[in-house]
């Protein structure tokens, strides 16, 4: 497993990455719990948490960035 720690103003976002042992890929499930935003989806054989006291917003902005990111577009030919 791999812990990244980012911050976004006076908030920290981590995110932890651990090898998926189940199906390919999962859609992005949302909770809250003790005040802290969470999301879960699975990419390429990964699991991806995100576990923040930001806003859900701004918890899912930075979760479809990072997927993004994750899938850089193609050069031009």
């Amino acid at each position: 497993m791999a812990a990244i720690v980012y911050r976004r103003n006076n908030h920290v976002i981590n995110l932890f990455v651990a090898q998926h042992l189940g199906a390919e890929h999962a859609a992005v499930a949302s909770e809250t719990r003790h005040g802290f935003n969470i999301r879960h989806w699975t990419e390429e054989g990964l699991d991806f948490w995100t576990v923040s006291d930001i806003n859900a917003g701004e918890l899912d902005e930075f979760c479809r960035k990072f997927t993004a990111a994750l899938h850089p577009p193609p050069p031009p030919s």
